[in-house]
């Protein structure tokens, strides 16, 4: 089974997304047995990345 997540957790307000907090969330998803397939940035009207969409599979 495959899922979509979209990850759009900021380090402030208005600020960029938190890739730190990015990357704890793709190490609990793999110890919970899914595997992730691929990773996306999303940009907002401005050009800037707003989000990340992930790909995940289960193992």
């Amino acid at each position: 089974m495959r899922k979509v997540l979209e990850f759009k957790k900021r380090r402030y307000w208005i600020g960029d997304v938190n890739i730190d907090l990015l990357n704890q969330q793709i190490l609990t998803i793999e110890k919970d047995g899914w595997k992730v397939i691929s990773i996306n940035p999303s940009s907002d009207f401005f050009g800037r990345v707003s989000s990340y969409t992930l790909l995940i599979e289960s193992t």
